[in-house]
């Protein structure tokens, strides 16, 4: 039952968000951190990361022979347009093998849309793991996984810079988001 008044105190959450929003074009912006990476599927790895919004593409520099790279690079995409064409905008993170020149070279990705970072607090994921997968075999399991920070700056919103981690070793479970349709698969110990 907790789980379902969570699920509903979102929805009213992004229902009073969105309906603050204009509903002629304004602009927008949004802000990707790409922090790291860990444990990606493959050996020597050379790992470069796509961040695509709607049409836009940047990536990060190519980090060289490592299944651990530390990326740390922030991308700005600016759009005008109207809010409910806006929070559709679909945002990919794909993490490629740049030495591979084959069709088989992306190690994994992670999709969500606009309105999906904006109807989080403040409008921003901050430091949160996300779950690569191979595009249409969500069940194969993890490729790997991908640390970011995502802000949506919307009409009078206020810029908050995001917190900076200690660097440590921080917990991928608790702060994993996962594809829809996708499960960690249980592990059984015995002693």
């Amino acid at each position: 039952m907790r789980k379902e008044n969570r699920s509903i105190a979102m929805l009213a959450r992004r229902r009073a968000n969105r309906a603050a929003l204009p509903k002629k074009p304004c602009d927008f912006q949004v802000r990707i951190h790409v922090m790291e990476a860990r444990k990606l599927v493959g050996a020597n790895l050379n790992p470069v990361c796509n961040v695509r919004v709607f049409d836009q593409v940047q990536p990060t520099a190519v980090k060289k022979s490592t299944n651990a790279p530390m990326f740390d690079q922030i991308f700005f995409y600016s759009f005008h347009m109207a809010p409910k064409e806006f929070l559709d905008k679909i945002v990919t993170l794909e993490l490629m093998n740049s030495r591979t020149l084959r069709s088989d070279a992306m190690i994994g990705s992670f999709q969500f849309d606009t309105g999906f970072c904006y109807d989080f607090e403040n409008h921003s994921i901050i430091h949160k793991w996300l779950l690569l997968t191979k595009p249409g075999e969500a069940s194969a399991g993890p490729r790997g996984y991908l640390k970011i920070s995502c802000q949506v700056i919307g009409p009078s919103d206020d810029v908050k810079p995001a917190p900076r981690t200690s660097g440590g070793q921080c917990d991928i479970e608790s702060n994993l988001l996962r594809p829809s349709g996708t499960t960690l698969a249980p592990a059984t110990f015995t002693v």
